[in-house]
């Protein structure tokens, strides 16, 4: 008689945290494969042109290409759009002999956009004048309207400076609705505002010519003094941005040049609080051993001299604040290195014949 065979043993239980594992891995999955879907659907929407982003990223490109083609050395002005509006590129070339490129774009782009654009545009020897917006030295990274709009519809590129962090930052940043409109226009190219800032108003310099004094329209909102008043916090991510800017600049043999923004004067500028604002900049500058151009006041005009805020020059306030520029940019130009060898070329050929 055969003895029965011991039933099998049950299978030993499943661990809890094996299930837990699992359903995490799914998450983990899952996100992953809808964070991809949400890249490629964003992806596909690169350079599609909507009202928004339209003037800003004309601007860039248009800069861009004038950057490009203008020879080295060369003078370059970076910041927001104090400069755009209220430097004339065009006559500090033709007073000093540089060439000259306004580099100035919106200041919501940000500080280390702006900073991003500059690179892309100097070549050693260069000359680098930077007036900045006071806001632009107290930011804290977060990525504006503005800002996901340009690289969105212009420089796509900019991405890849992002590390993982801010990139995933900036990703998540971006709404439904804005993806759809660029999947639509990618499709039907909408028809553009013809009204507000354009483009085609800048000249071979990269100036804005529009802001002419009799079409001026400053409102009372926008009648205000800088947000800096009180000092810049030491935490701004600004200052590691300028630091690094200021290495990179000393290690491609391009000159920096600090200055301030042009903005309607305030008696609040005569206060001490707005006083330890403007010590924070100039000890700044004076540690990486920048030169600065003039002072706060040298560029503070009547509210009449402005256009449609408080950063933007009219014609009439661009000449006048550009001349002044010029007078403290000289001591630190000198002679452009390529009239000066025309000179030594002549004078040799004037030696030669006597």
């Amino acid at each position: 008689m055969e003895t029965p065979s011991a039933p099998a043993a049950p299978p030993p239980p499943t661990a809890p945290w094996r299930g837990y594992a699992r359903y995490c891995l799914a998450m983990v999955a899952g996100f992953g494969l809808a964070l991809a879907a949400w890249i490629g659907a964003i992806q596909l929407q690169f350079g599609a042109p909507t009202a928004k982003g339209r003037w800003t990223a004309e601007v860039t490109a248009i800069k861009a290409r004038i950057a490009a083609t203008t020879p080295s050395p060369k003078l370059l002005v970076v910041c927001g759009s104090n400069g755009l509006f209220g430097i004339r590129s065009e006559l500090i070339e033709r007073e000093t002999g540089w060439p000259s490129v306004n580099m100035s774009n919106h200041a919501a782009l940000g500080i280390h956009y702006l900073l991003w654009q500059a690179r892309a545009a100097a070549k050693s020897g260069d000359v680098i004048v930077m007036p900045l917006e006071y806001e632009l030295y107290q930011e804290t990274g977060a990525t504006t309207e503005i800002l996901m709009e340009q690289v969105l519809q212009g420089t796509p590129d900019y991405l890849r400076t992002m590390g993982p962090a801010p990139y995933l930052r900036f990703i998540l940043s971006v709404k439904q609705e804005r993806v759809l409109e660029g999947l639509q226009a990618k499709l039907r190219p909408p028809v553009l505002p013809t009204g507000g800032y354009q483009a085609r108003t800048l000249n071979a310099h990269g100036d804005e010519t529009n802001n002419r004094h009799e079409k001026a329209h400053l409102s009372a909102e926008e009648t205000r003094w800088t947000s800096t008043i009180d000092g810049i916090s030491p935490e701004s991510i600004s200052w590691g941005e300028l630091r690094r800017f200021r290495e990179w600049c000393r290690d491609h043999n391009i000159r920096l040049l600090a200055s301030y923004p042009a903005t309607i004067y305030f008696p609040v500028y005569e206060e001490a609080r707005w006083g330890r604002t403007v010590r924070q900049i100039e000890e700044f500058y004076r540690s990486l051993d920048v030169p600065v151009l003039g002072t706060p006041r040298d560029f503070m005009y009547d509210r009449s001299f402005f256009y449609d805020t408080a950063y933007h020059l009219t014609d009439r306030g661009m000449e006048q604040r550009t001349r002044r520029l010029i007078e403290l940019l000289r001591p630190h130009l000198g002679e452009h290195p390529h009239l000066a060898r025309r000179g030594g070329q002549a004078s040799g050929a004037q030696s030669s014949a006597r």
